[in-house]
Protein backbone atom coordinates (compact mmCIF):
# COMPACT_ATOMS: atom_id res chain seq x y z
CA UNK A 1 0.00 0.00 0.00
CA UNK A 2 0.92 3.50 -0.85
CA UNK A 3 1.86 5.60 2.03
CA UNK A 4 0.90 8.46 -0.17
CA UNK A 5 -2.86 6.41 -0.58
CA UNK A 6 -5.91 7.44 1.94
CA UNK A 7 -6.60 4.62 4.80
CA UNK A 8 -10.23 3.45 3.97
CA UNK A 9 -10.45 1.49 6.85
CA UNK A 10 -12.44 2.69 10.28
CA UNK A 11 -9.72 3.12 12.89
CA UNK A 12 -10.84 -0.56 14.78
CA UNK A 13 -9.53 -2.19 11.76
CA UNK A 14 -6.26 -0.15 11.55
CA UNK A 15 -5.30 -0.27 15.28
CA UNK A 16 -2.42 -2.35 15.90
CA UNK A 17 -1.85 -5.28 18.65
CA UNK A 18 -3.73 -3.88 22.03
CA UNK A 19 -0.47 -5.34 24.06
CA UNK A 20 3.46 -3.71 23.48
CA UNK A 21 4.42 -0.06 22.87
CA UNK A 22 4.09 2.15 19.94
CA UNK A 23 6.16 5.31 19.47
CA UNK A 24 3.86 8.02 18.66
CA UNK A 25 3.22 11.62 17.82
CA UNK A 26 0.41 13.94 16.88
CA UNK A 27 0.76 15.53 13.44
CA UNK A 28 -0.29 17.83 10.78
CA UNK A 29 -0.41 16.07 7.52
CA UNK A 30 -0.63 17.88 4.23
CA UNK A 31 -1.91 16.88 0.86
CA UNK A 32 -0.49 14.75 -1.66
CA UNK A 33 0.23 17.82 -3.76
CA UNK A 34 1.99 19.78 -0.78
CA UNK A 35 4.23 17.16 0.09
CA UNK A 36 5.47 16.54 -3.48
CA UNK A 37 6.41 20.65 -3.15
CA UNK A 38 8.00 20.43 0.29
CA UNK A 39 9.94 17.18 -1.41
CA UNK A 40 10.87 19.19 -3.98
CA UNK A 41 12.05 22.03 -1.67
CA UNK A 42 14.32 19.70 -0.02
CA UNK A 43 15.77 18.12 -3.46
CA UNK A 44 16.76 21.49 -4.20
CA UNK A 45 18.18 22.11 -0.77
CA UNK A 46 20.26 18.98 -1.13
CA UNK A 47 21.66 20.26 -3.90
CA UNK A 48 23.14 23.22 -2.14
CA UNK A 49 23.27 22.37 1.25
CA UNK A 50 23.92 18.01 0.75
CA UNK A 51 22.33 15.93 3.24
CA UNK A 52 19.38 13.53 2.59
CA UNK A 53 16.21 14.56 1.61
CA UNK A 54 12.85 13.63 3.62
CA UNK A 55 10.50 11.64 1.38
CA UNK A 56 7.52 12.62 0.77
CA UNK A 57 5.22 11.04 2.33
CA UNK A 58 7.29 11.83 5.29
CA UNK A 59 6.50 15.51 5.28
CA UNK A 60 4.82 16.70 8.09
CA UNK A 61 4.56 19.04 11.09
CA UNK A 62 4.39 17.15 14.64
CA UNK A 63 2.26 18.76 17.20
CA UNK A 64 2.97 17.29 20.34
CA UNK A 65 5.32 13.67 20.67
CA UNK A 66 4.65 11.42 23.10
CA UNK A 67 7.84 8.58 22.36
CA UNK A 68 7.37 5.68 23.72
CA UNK A 69 3.85 4.68 25.21
CA UNK A 70 1.36 1.38 25.43
CA UNK A 71 -0.14 0.48 22.12
CA UNK A 72 -3.34 0.09 24.65
CA UNK A 73 -3.80 4.27 24.76
CA UNK A 74 -4.61 4.08 20.98
CA UNK A 75 -8.36 4.35 21.30
CA UNK A 76 -8.41 7.13 23.88
CA UNK A 77 -5.45 9.29 21.88
CA UNK A 78 -7.88 9.06 18.28
CA UNK A 79 -11.47 9.72 20.60
CA UNK A 80 -9.13 12.90 21.88
CA UNK A 81 -8.09 14.03 18.71
CA UNK A 82 -11.52 13.86 17.43
CA UNK A 83 -12.45 16.41 19.98
CA UNK A 84 -10.04 18.71 18.40
CA UNK A 85 -11.09 21.86 16.43
CA UNK A 86 -9.73 21.40 12.71
CA UNK A 87 -6.41 22.90 11.44
CA UNK A 88 -6.51 26.57 9.79
CA UNK A 89 -4.35 27.66 7.19
CA UNK A 90 -0.72 27.96 7.80
CA UNK A 91 1.94 29.31 5.35
CA UNK A 92 6.00 27.68 5.41
CA UNK A 93 7.86 30.22 4.67
CA UNK A 94 11.16 30.32 6.71
CA UNK A 95 14.35 28.15 6.63
CA UNK A 96 15.89 27.10 9.61
CA UNK A 97 18.60 24.83 11.06
CA UNK A 98 18.91 22.22 13.87
CA UNK A 99 21.86 22.14 14.47
CA UNK A 100 23.99 22.14 11.39
CA UNK A 101 22.64 18.60 9.87
CA UNK A 102 18.72 19.18 10.27
CA UNK A 103 17.43 21.90 7.90
CA UNK A 104 13.47 22.50 8.18
CA UNK A 105 10.62 24.70 6.91
CA UNK A 106 8.21 26.67 9.29
CA UNK A 107 6.34 29.41 9.38
CA UNK A 108 7.52 32.90 10.53
CA UNK A 109 5.20 33.41 12.72
CA UNK A 110 2.80 30.92 14.31
CA UNK A 111 -0.75 31.48 14.21
CA UNK A 112 -2.80 31.59 16.93
CA UNK A 113 -4.97 28.42 16.01
CA UNK A 114 -1.57 26.26 15.94
CA UNK A 115 -1.06 27.61 18.96
CA UNK A 116 -4.54 26.70 20.34
CA UNK A 117 -4.71 23.30 19.04
CA UNK A 118 -1.16 22.55 20.85
CA UNK A 119 -2.60 23.83 24.09
CA UNK A 120 -5.55 21.61 23.94
CA UNK A 121 -3.63 18.75 22.75
CA UNK A 122 -1.30 18.90 25.20
CA UNK A 123 -4.04 19.45 28.57
CA UNK A 124 -5.54 16.66 26.69
CA UNK A 125 -2.36 14.26 26.90
CA UNK A 126 -2.08 15.30 30.16
CA UNK A 127 -5.67 14.45 31.36
CA UNK A 128 -5.06 11.15 29.94
CA UNK A 129 -1.72 10.91 31.82
CA UNK A 130 0.07 10.27 28.57
CA UNK A 131 3.65 11.20 28.75
CA UNK A 132 5.10 13.75 25.71
CA UNK A 133 7.53 16.44 25.20
CA UNK A 134 6.76 19.44 26.94
CA UNK A 135 9.28 21.89 25.01
CA UNK A 136 6.99 24.47 23.60
CA UNK A 137 6.18 24.23 20.27
CA UNK A 138 8.57 24.98 17.44
CA UNK A 139 6.27 24.63 14.37
CA UNK A 140 8.27 22.98 11.19
CA UNK A 141 8.57 20.50 8.82
CA UNK A 142 12.13 18.74 8.52
CA UNK A 143 13.14 18.69 5.06
CA UNK A 144 16.92 16.98 4.96
CA UNK A 145 18.87 15.04 7.47
CA UNK A 146 22.26 14.64 7.49
CA UNK A 147 22.98 18.03 5.78
CA UNK A 148 26.62 19.49 5.63
CA UNK A 149 25.77 23.20 5.41
CA UNK A 150 23.33 24.61 7.92
CA UNK A 151 21.00 27.16 6.41
CA UNK A 152 21.27 30.85 7.06
CA UNK A 153 19.25 31.64 10.17
CA UNK A 154 15.61 33.26 9.42
CA UNK A 155 15.78 32.61 5.19
CA UNK A 156 12.62 33.70 3.68
CA UNK A 157 11.79 32.00 1.10
CA UNK A 158 8.49 32.43 -1.16
CA UNK A 159 5.78 30.57 1.10
CA UNK A 160 4.55 27.18 0.47
CA UNK A 161 0.92 27.17 1.46
CA UNK A 162 0.46 23.70 3.93
CA UNK A 163 -3.41 23.62 3.08
CA UNK A 164 -5.62 22.05 5.20
CA UNK A 165 -3.76 19.56 6.75
CA UNK A 166 -5.40 16.69 8.35
CA UNK A 167 -4.37 16.14 12.22
CA UNK A 168 -3.46 12.56 12.33
CA UNK A 169 -2.24 9.90 15.43
CA UNK A 170 1.15 8.52 13.86
CA UNK A 171 3.12 5.69 15.34
CA UNK A 172 6.72 5.57 13.82
CA UNK A 173 7.83 2.08 13.39
CA UNK A 174 11.42 1.92 13.55
CA UNK A 175 12.85 -0.64 10.79
CA UNK A 176 16.39 -1.28 8.99
CA UNK A 177 15.24 1.26 5.94
CA UNK A 178 14.85 4.03 8.34
CA UNK A 179 10.76 3.71 9.88
CA UNK A 180 7.81 3.19 8.33
CA UNK A 181 4.67 5.72 9.80
CA UNK A 182 1.80 4.43 10.46
CA UNK A 183 -1.42 7.57 9.99
CA UNK A 184 -4.08 7.02 12.32
CA UNK A 185 -7.25 9.38 10.94
CA UNK A 186 -8.96 10.03 13.80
Amino acid sequence: MSMDAPDPAPPAERAGPATGQARWFVGLRPAPAVRARLHRTALGLAATHGGRPIAASRMHLTVAFLGAAPRALEPALLALLRTLPPPGALLLDRLGSFGPRLVWIGPQRTPQWLDDLSARLRAGLDALGADHDRRPLRPHVTLLRAAQAPVAPGKVLRPIDFGAPELMLVDSEPSQRGGHYRWIRP
